[in-house]
């Protein structure tokens, strides 16, 4: 699945908790930032995480961040 593909197969808040999870890898508080409610966040965000298309993404946008800062192990 190309970048372009697997950005398609995300819901607006699925993007956006792409997003916010970058920000500290934080699943329950990235899925309340992307607009899930404050009462389901908690259980929404790591199901949210496991789901295969949002976990490519993640993978991916980590993978192009430390791409651009130069970041190696």
């Amino acid at each position: 699945m190309n970048d372009s593909t697997r950005k398609a197969s995300l819901t607006d808040r699925q993007r956006r908790f792409v997003e916010e999870y970058l920000v500290d890898v934080n699943a329950g508080a990235a899925a309340l930032r992307a607009g899930y409610a404050a009462k389901s966040a908690g259980s929404v965000g790591p199901r949210l995480k496991n789901l295969p298309h949002v976990r490519a993404a993640i993978e991916a946008a980590m993978a192009e961040r430390s791409r651009r800062l130069g970041i190696t192990q």
